[in-house]
C-alpha cells in the first residue's frame, strides 16, 4: 500500500536532519555510553511491541512523519545496539525466540520503507550506508583509544623510578620515547576523522584521552628529565668558559654532538621546551664555530695574498740578479764604482731571498759575487 501523496510535502531536509541526529545518537550509544549486558525479556518484550507499532503506522500511512523514528529502529536491531543480541550471550531458547521477532521486525520496516517515496526510500538506504560507514570509523577510533590506554598502562608502572646515574636516566627516557612516538602516530592516523559530526563526541574523547596521557608521560618523566637537562647545561657551560679560538674547535664539535643526544632525547618523549632551549645553545655553539670559521678563512687569505707578494718580490729579485748577471757578462761593470752599486743589489737580493727561505738562490748570487771578482776588500 503507498503512502498518501500528500506526505510528501513533508520537509526533506528536516527529516535528513533529523535521521542525522539519530545516528550521532546511535554512535554514541555503541562506543561512548557504557552498555549493560543484554535482558532477552526485556529485549523481546520491547522488539514485539515494536512490531506492533509499526504495523499501525503503516496502516495509518504514517510512515513518512515517523521515518526518523523507523530509521532508529533499524539501526538499533543491527549490531551493538539496545535491541541487538548476539548468539552465546543469552540461553538458546530466548535467543531463536528474539530472532523470530526481530526478523518479523525487520520485513515490516522494509515493507514500510518501500511504501513511501523513492526519494526518502532512497534516503534511508544512503543513511543506513552513511551510518555504517561512522560505526567503522568509530570503531578505528576506539581501538586507538585502547592502544593509547594501554601505554599509559605501561607509563604508571615504571612511575616510581629513582634518578641515580645518567646512563639509567637516559635509558629510561629512551624506553619512554616510543610511547611519545606511538600516541602521537594514533593521533595523526585518525586525525582524518576531525569534524565529523556522526563520530564526533569519540573523536572528542580521543584527544582528551591523548592529552592525559602525555600529561601522564611528561610527569612520569620529569625528575629524569630535569636531571638530564642538568647534564646538557653542564656541558653547555663548558663551552661558554671556553676560549673562542682556532685550538677549541674539535671541543666544541664534541659539546655539540652531546647536546643533539640530548636535543632529540627530549624531543622522542616530547618534552620540547627542553628540547627547544638545548637547540638555543647548539645555535650558539655554531655561532662560535662559525666566527672561528670566519677568521680562519680570513687569516687563510691574508696568508694567501701575503705569500703571493712574498713569491712576487722573489720573482722580481731573481729576475733582477739574471739582469745583473746577463749586463756583467756584456762587460758593462768595468768600474770600480759600477761594480760596488752592483754588489749593494746583490747583497739586498741574498738578504731578500734567505728571509723568504730561498737559501740556494741566495747561495747562487753570492758565488756570483765571488766567481766575478765584483766585491773588493
Amino acid at each position: 500500500m503507498k503512502q498518501k501523496k500528500h506526505l510528501t510535502k513533508i520537509s526533506f531536509d528536516k527529516i535528513k536532519r533529523e535521521i542525522d541526529l539519530v545516528i550521532k545518537s546511535e554512535i554514541d550509544n555503541r562506543f561512548v555510553s557504557v552498555s549493560e549486558n543484554p535482558d532477552p525479556q526485556m529485549i523481546n518484550s520491547i522488539i514485539e511491541e515494536k512490531n506492533r507499532e509499526v504495523v499501525k503506522i503503516y496502516q495509518q500511512a504514517q510512515v513518512l512523519p515517523n521515518l526518523p523514528t523507523l530509521f532508529q529502529l533499524a539501526l538499533r536491531i543491527r549490531e551493538k545496539g539496545l535491541l541487538f543480541m548476539e548468539y552465546g550471550q543469552v540461553r538458546d531458547e530466548d535467543f531463536f525466540n528474539y530472532t523470530d521477532k526481530k526478523g518479523r521486525l525487520e520485513a515490516l520496516l522494509t515493507a514500510s520503507i518501500n511504501a513511501i517515496e523513492p526519494a526518502f526510500t532512497n534516503l534511508f538506504h544512503e543513511r543506513i550506508d552513511d551510518f555504517d560507514n561512522c560505526y567503522k570509523k568509530a570503531g578505528i577510533i576506539l581501538e586507538a583509544i585502547d592502544q593509547i590506554s594501554q601505554i599509559e598502562s605501561m607509563a604508571l608502572k615504571s612511575i616510581d623510578f629513582r634518578v641515580q646515574y645518567e646512563n639509567d636516566a637516559i635509558a629510561h627516557l629512551e624506553k619512554m620515547a616510543p610511547w611519545s612516538t606511538q600516541i602521537e602516530k594514533l593521533r595523526t592516523e585518525t586525525a582524518r576523522f576531525e569534524g565529523i559530526i556522526c563520530i564526533e563526541s569519540l573523536y572528542s574523547q580521543l584527544i582528551q584521552r591523548t592529552a592525559d596521557v602525555k600529561n601522564s608521560i611528561r610527569a612520569n618523566a620529569a625528575n629524569v628529565s630535569k636531571f638530564i637537562f642538568g647534564q646538557a647545561l653542564s656541558v653547555f657551560r663548558g663551552f661558554q668558559n671556553a676560549k673562542v679560538d682556532i685550538r677549541a674547535v674539535t671541543e666544541f664539535m664534541a659539546q655539540k654532538e652531546a647536546l643533539i643526544g640530548y636535543m632529540d632525547l627530549f624531543e622522542a618523549v616530547g618534552d620540547h621546551a627542553r628540547k627547544d632551549q638545548i637547540q638555543g645553545f647548539i645555535k650558539k655553539i655554531d655561532a662560535a664555530c662559525a666566527k672561528i670559521d670566519k677568521k680562519a678563512e680570513a687569516d687563510k687569505k691574508k696568508q694567501e695574498l701575503a705569500a703571493k707578494l712574498e713569491q712576487k718580490r722573489i720573482e722580481t729579485v731573481w729576475s733582477g740578479f739574471m739582469e745583473i748577471r746577463q749586463e756583467f757578462e756584456k762587460g758593462k761593470f768595468g768600474t770600480l764604482r759600477r761594480q760596488k752599486k752592483a754588489v749593494a743589489v746583490l747583497e739586498k737580493y741574498v738578504a731578500v731571498l734567505k728571509s723568504g727561505g730561498q737559501r740556494i738562490k741566495a747561495s747562487e748570487i753570492e758565488r756570483f759575487i765571488i766567481s766575478a771578482g765584483l766585491r773588493k776588500d
